[in-house]
């Protein structure tokens, strides 16, 4: 699926020093917006983003962060400038949104502590080598804002013959809701697939694919020492710093055939 950037980046008039002197330039750059996403009326939180897939992020967001679940029942989705509603056919829980960087970074934690507590045998599907070196290949050649701003981020999702969808976002949170939004809005079965990122493995993405029962992560950057301690645990193979004809390979690589 390709990704319309049309509308993601701006071009500005700029003054450029180069060569001891000022000239005039022009640069392109990224756009983010605010997007409110509330669900039965209520308000649950404000995410900043790229414009553009409005359904998928909030549709993505709300099941990593545990609010929905693959199997709730949605009954309509009505997107609005920087404002998108959803009703679903049972009410929620609680409204435990709009909180702070550590509250949510502590979220993460108690996501990753129910997937190892619940969690079941995740997929034994393998993946060669040469196609995750060919699909970080295609995610780097395919990520045109990146090219021309360097202010966003890619995520996709993969399975072992191909990519399936991707996503730039000034977020790699973003990005990867999107990805996980358009496999919900799809019906997409996740248990055999690989999320394909251009940017850090940390816990919080950790935990958005575990939440989603992803079995392969794959990235051309560096996962962190706890991301890694949590994938090994969980049964998640975790790839890092995928770049050329090399990778490392962190957890779990029976599912990596040469």
């Amino acid at each position: 699926m390709a990704v319309n950037t049309n509308n993601l980046y701006r071009q500005v008039n700029i003054n450029l020093f180069e060569g001891g002197r000022f000239i005039e330039a022009d640069a392109h750059l990224v756009r983010e917006e605010e997007l409110c996403i509330f669900i039965n009326e209520t308000y649950i939180s404000t995410l900043v983003c790229s414009p553009g897939a409005d359904r998928e992020l909030a549709l993505g967001f709300l099941l990593s962060e545990a609010v929905l679940c693959q199997d709730s029942d949605i009954k309509s989705v009505n997107c609005s400038p920087g404002r998108i509603d959803i009703v679903t056919s049972e009410p929620l829980a609680e409204n435990h949104f709009d909180q702070g960087y550590c509250e949510l970074h502590k979220k993460s934690f108690i996501i990753l502590e129910k997937a190892l507590f619940n969690r079941s045998a995740l997929s034994s599907v393998q993946f060669p080598a040469s196609h995750l070196l060919s699909l970080i290949y295609e995610l780097d050649n395919r990520a045109q804002t990146f090219k021309i701003t360097g202010g966003v981020h890619s995520a996709a999702l993969a399975d072992s013959r191909e990519m399936l969808v991707r996503y730039e976002d000034i977020g790699r949170h973003n990005a990867v809701d999107k990805a996980f939004g358009y496999a919900f809005i799809k019906r997409i079965p996740l248990f055999d697939k690989c999320l394909v990122l251009s940017g850090r493995i940390s816990n919080e993405i950790l935990a958005k694919a575990a939440q989603n029962g992803i079995p392969f992560i794959l990235s051309r950057s560096a996962p962190t020492l706890q991301a890694v301690q949590w994938a090994e645990q969980l049964g998640i193979t975790m790839v890092g710093f995928a770049r050329g004809s090399r990778f490392n390979v962190y957890t779990h690589p029976e599912r990596i055939s040469i």
